[in-house]
């Protein structure tokens, strides 16, 4: 019985010296839940449109936002292929319409590889569009153009750029 008490007492005593996972980076944060190394998927209809992955997610429950660091986006067609790939510094999602804007050298990267930067695009996987209202460049096939925004459905086949300057590729209308 005596070890029991004295096995409890150094556990207790233990836990009390840990530090909480509050103090440091982290003392200031208002999220309700902050992630490391987070993926979330994007669903339609139960078909998997989109995987985003994370170094860092802050979730903020009272709101359904989630604010993600190190924002990797693969956007999927309703077969499964791979149709692009995001990368953004930063990212707002939402939980209840799986809406995101990514911001911050937004660089997306189609299957036929074309390229798209901005410094703020708009996905949502309900609607199957992207777009971005600000300065957006577009490179394809060594051709360069760029516009002062875009639109596209999610399977870049009816892209339009907003004021268009440069030579357009083929594939992009305006």
């Amino acid at each position: 019985m005596i070890r029991v008490v004295l096995s409890v007492a150094l556990l207790l005593a233990g836990c009390k010296r840990m530090e909480t996972p509050t103090g440091g980076d982290f003392k200031d944060v208002t999220a309700s839940m902050v992630m490391t190394g987070m993926t979330q998927y994007m669903t339609t209809e139960g078909l998997r449109r989109a995987r985003l992955q994370g170094d860092t997610a802050y979730v903020y429950d009272d709101s359904g936002k989630v604010v993600v660091k190190g924002v990797n986006l693969d956007i999927f067609n309703e077969t499964g292929a791979e149709t692009a790939k995001l990368t953004s510094k930063t990212g707002d999602f939402n939980t209840s319409t799986q809406a995101m804007i990514a911001r911050g050298t937004v660089v997306l990267v189609t299957a036929d590889k074309r390229r798209i930067e901005t410094e703020e695009l708009f996905y949502d996987p309900q609607t199957h569009r992207l777009w971005s209202n600000v300065q957006t460049v577009m490179i394809e096939n060594g051709q360069r153009a760029s516009g002062d925004g875009f639109t596209s459905d999610d399977k870049f086949q009816n892209l339009q750029v907003k004021n268009l300057r440069g030579k357009a590729p083929v594939k992009i209308q305006f």
